[in-house]
């Protein structure tokens, strides 16, 4: 999930902003104005703000983004379905050529879904490629 999406903002942008966009977002959404529905959007909204308005969470989170960007510029390894993936309690795993793994959580799995991806790029976590997982 991508928060500055969310807040129709960029990692550019200031704080302030990005605030403003929040606040005009979060009346958009705001169960009052939808007949007292808490959409799922409005929590999204709620979520992002809640990582972005702090300043060590926001530096975390560009980091994550930073991280995900290099390993999408990687070297694709191969694209591999989610059912080849090894499944162990709520983490999927799969054997990188390298011994590493690539993996990823459930919740993870479910948020991309959420959003209407239908792939995504993880990174081994031993060497420098990616696949490319086919939900």
């Amino acid at each position: 999930m991508d928060y500055y999406k969310i807040l129709k903002s960029e990692p550019s942008d200031d704080i302030g902003l990005i605030k403003k966009r929040y606040q005009e977002l979060l009346l958009q959404h705001h169960p009052d104005k939808n007949g007292g529905i808490e959409s799922d959007e409005f929590h999204k909204i709620h979520e992002a703000w809640s990582i972005l308005s702090q300043p060590e969470s926001r530096k975390r989170y560009d980091a994550e983004l930073f991280h995900a960007h290099l390993s999408q510029d990687s070297a694709v390894w191969c694209t591999v379905n989610l059912a080849d993936f090894r499944l162990l309690d709520d983490e999927y795993s799969y054997s990188c050529k390298c011994s590493g793994s690539y993996d990823i959580h459930q919740e993870d799995i479910d948020d991309l879904a959420r959003d209407g991806d239908k792939d995504c790029y993880l990174a081994c976590d031993s060497c420098s490629l990616t696949v490319q997982l086919i939900l």
